[in-house]
């Protein structure tokens, strides 16, 4: 019995021992330097050494993919930073990094896509790793925490079995094609496609992140910060089939944000020959166009 007892031991310590190897070496490989969401050290970089109020634009990957800061910049006379990086990591991550980091007399600009909710546990975990301050932005959670360590244990041995941990190249999902203000700097021409990716149906609801916005904007407001939000660039085809949500969603963000908004949801629809690869992104020819309208709304509003 005892030497049953001792194997089985024997068996779980090895197996443990295993799994921890596998573990380790699969983070060890899975970080790289030019990886996408990498680019949230530099933007943050960028923030501490800017010592005068600001123009902060916070959001998903509509906003890398959709503004031209530099051209924000030069219009307005004021400092720009493009925060904005990937909608899976939620409202809540995107609204304590903007804790962290703005100081009075700032303005902050929030554009996130429609419905956005909470995220990917997965990816707000990868980015802490990636940049451990992150790890500040949002709620540790024990059992996700477990998951996502079996998640990405499995992904990560499918990926050592096939022998594909390569650096990512200088393509626009890369650190390196950031420029100095948080954009995507390469310039990007329509990819021939019938469908655009996230091509999918918005059900409408009433959107818990306008509770959440309102919150940030309060406590910004205490502190001499003002607040604005802009409605993501959206496919002319994809706002037709989603027209009812859009809509009613604008109704709700008129009646209960306490902050304004800058146009609507209309002033941002685009032709779908203006997009990149999904429904969020702009090629360079729309980034243009969707810039110079924030430009003229700011204006309108005296910034």
């Amino acid at each position: 019995m005892k030497s049953f007892i001792r194997k089985i031991l024997f068996f779980s310590l090895i197996v443990s021992a295993g799994y921890l190897i596998i573990y380790f070496t699969a983070n060890r490989y899975a970080k790289s330097d030019n990886d996408f969401m990498a680019a949230i050290a530099d933007k943050h970089q960028r923030i501490e050494n800017i010592n005068e109020p600001k123009l902060v634009f916070a959001g998903g990957s509509n906003l890398p993919f959709g503004i031209d800061s530099k051209m924000i910049q030069d219009s307005l006379n004021i400092p720009v930073v493009n925060l904005g990086l990937h909608a899976g990591l939620g409202l809540d991550f995107m609204l304590n990094e903007l804790r962290s980091c703005i100081k009075n007399g700032d303005i902050i600009i929030l554009s996130t896509e429609y419905f956005l909710g909470d995220g990917d546990y997965n990816l707000k975990k990868y980015t802490g790793k990636i940049y451990p301050e992150a790890n500040h932005f949002y709620e540790k959670n024990i059992i996700k925490e477990m998951e996502a360590n079996i998640d990405n244990t499995r992904n990560h041995l499918k990926s050592l079995i096939k022998q594909k941990h390569k650096e990512q190249t200088e393509t626009a999902y890369s650190r390196e094609s950031f420029n100095e203000y948080g954009d995507i700097e390469m310039s990007l021409t329509e990819i021939p496609q019938q469908n655009l990716k996230n091509d999918h149906i918005l059900e409408y609801r009433y959107w818990e992140g306008i509770s959440k916005l309102n919150i940030f904007y309060r406590d910004a407001e205490s502190k001499g910060i003002q607040v604005f939000f802009v409605y993501p660039a959206y496919p002319e085809s994809k706002y037709k089939k989603n027209l009812t949500a859009i809509r009613k969603l604008h109704q709700n963000m008129k009646q209960h944000l306490l902050f304004p908004i800058l146009g609507n949801p209309e002033d941002f629809i685009f032709a779908d020959s203006l997009f990149f690869d999904t429904t969020y992104h702009l090629i360079t020819k729309g980034r243009e166009k969707r810039t110079n309208k924030i430009i003229n709304l700011l204006i309108q509003k005296e910034v």
